[in-house]
């Protein structure tokens, strides 16, 4: 029961928003179908890991998978918010070198078979900074609307929480996991979890006021 928040609750809520998406589908906006890929993917991937650890196979090498096919989407998403090319281009550059890094990573650096905590920590502070871009660069225009009316505020807000709360877990992850009880590391991950599942929350009204 311990491990039912963080390992079976939270990765079943992403059922919530692709639900809400799903049924939406003819008002979605193209850029929020990235997130709904995005659910999807990480829906399944939760599943695959999931069955993995239960017939005693390391699930890790999904791990540092789905932080390359995660930034390469957060990315897309973030550049359809801005208009000028130099910045949406610098977007894509930034998520190709990512990417290749994170093939350095589990070659050299980190094992595929141990919880990838640079390319995590690295990803988590790049969409921190690509959050703080969109609120400094007042986002797209969306002419009087109140805030809560935007449905990119939505998303974008759920991003920064997740990862700006996540980060300091990210760079500490494997010593936890080696020099922290077992308890600890439990209270830590449904700590993490409870953060995924706000995130979920808010792509789902992200969803609810998305419009073409």
């Amino acid at each position: 029961m311990k491990y039912f928040f963080a390992g079976i609750l939270v990765p079943a809520s992403a059922v919530i928003p692709v639900c809400v998406a799903l049924g939406r589908r003819q008002q979605l906006a193209a850029r929020h179908w990235i997130l709904f890929v995005y659910l999807i993917i990480t829906l399944l991937g939760n599943i695959l890991a999931r069955y993995l650890a239960q017939h005693g196979i390391r699930n890790t090498p999904l791990f540092h998978l789905h932080t390359i096919v995660e930034m390469v989407l957060f990315s897309f998403f973030f550049r359809t918010l801005f208009r000028a090319q130099i910045i949406r281009t610098a977007i894509i550059g930034i998520a190709i070198v990512f990417s290749l890094y994170c093939v350095v990573n589990f070659i050299f650096l980190q094992s595929i078979y141990s919880f990838n905590s640079y390319t995590r920590s690295i990803e988590a502070i790049i969409l921190i900074l690509f959050c703080v871009m969109y609120w400094w660069k007042g986002a797209t225009a969306a002419g009087d609307s109140p805030w809560v009316a935007i449905a990119d505020n939505w998303a974008v807000s759920g991003i920064l929480f997740y990862f700006s709360s996540a980060l300091f877990l990210f760079i500490f992850s494997n010593y936890l996991l080696q020099h922290v009880s077992k308890q600890a590391n439990v209270l830590v991950w449904n700590i993490h979890a409870a953060i995924v599942l706000l995130m979920y929350l808010l792509l789902t009204v992200t969803f609810l006021k998305s419009k073409r």
